[in-house]
């Protein structure tokens, strides 16, 4: 009894905000998880840096001031590194693709309060050409 007090309804997974009543969804996509690993190996090996380069700089760096202003600005480099890996993983979640029986959806996040959502029917669409050069354009 207790336990169905605290019951929140939940949203189905194939439901979205505009929603035509006799739709489905078909397919639901986000980018293919290559992408978000380059960007997440990308930011790690930088935000691994000011450590590697600590070790070869230790024996320049003469006085405490100095190591405190190296770690310093090391540390501020490394917030915008979180923030920048935060933004990419909320890129990647928020950057879908929805696939319907009538329509096309692609919602695409621009910034942090700055989205955009397009739509086409399917009965819009005439032809469609895909052009695929080299391994990193397939992803």
């Amino acid at each position: 009894m207790l336990i169905n007090l605290f019951h929140l309804p939940q949203i189905a997974k194939n439901t979205f905000e505009g929603r035509l009543p006799d739709e489905r969804t078909l397919i639901f996509l986000h980018e293919h998880l290559f992408r978000i690993f380059n960007k997440i190996a990308v930011l790690v090996l930088l935000g691994i840096l000011p450590f590697v380069l600590y070790i070869f700089l230790a024996n320049t760096l003469e006085s405490s001031e100095t190591v405190l202003l190296y770690w310093l600005v090391s540390m501020v480099a490394l917030m915008f590194l979180w923030f920048k890996l935060f933004y990419e993983i909320m890129k990647y979640l928020m950057n879908v693709w929805l696939v319907t029986d009538h329509r096309i959806i692609d919602s695409e996040l621009h910034g942090f309060f700055n989205r955009s959502i397009s739509e086409i029917s399917l009965a819009k669409i005439q032809d469609v050409t895909v052009h695929i050069k080299g391994f990193y354009q397939t992803y």
